[in-house]
């Protein structure tokens, strides 16, 4: 059996998941909710398809380590890419929406991948 057999691919819209709830045993967001201004509806749509027990991660831009310029050329590159405003929201923004959604904190890190803008992963549990 190989890979192609046993994954599938599906393209949508992160604020509007195909998905059943409680579709998954865990979720793992790469540079997702900087796309969004306001980030309670996505994160809402997204904790819906993680079973209770599941973990959700979440790696984004790191407004904290980077510095006001550098966030303003970042921003501004995003979304002249795009199209659409592009909002960094903090970890500790990201953490508690996800408390007040019922998540349980695991970890929280600031990664930095050589050329790479710094990172965070806030991991959590679905309680």
């Amino acid at each position: 059996m190989g890979v192609q057999n046993a994954t599938s691919l599906i393209r949508c819209d992160v604020a509007s998941l195909p998905f059943r709830p409680d579709s998954f045993d865990a979720a793992f967001c790469v540079l997702v909710i900087d796309a969004f201004q306001s980030i309670e509806h996505v994160l809402d749509e997204i904790s819906g398809v993680v079973k209770h027990g599941g973990q959700l991660i979440i790696a984004d831009l790191d407004p904290a380590t980077l510095s006001m310029a550098t966030v303003g050329k970042v921003v501004q590159y995003l979304d002249k890419r795009s199209g659409h405003p592009y909002t960094l929201h903090p970890a500790a923004e990201v953490g508690g929406a996800l408390s007040q959604l019922g998540f349980a904190p695991i970890t929280k890190q600031r990664r930095h991948f050589g050329i790479s803008p710094p990172i965070y992963v806030v991991a959590a549990k679905k309680t």
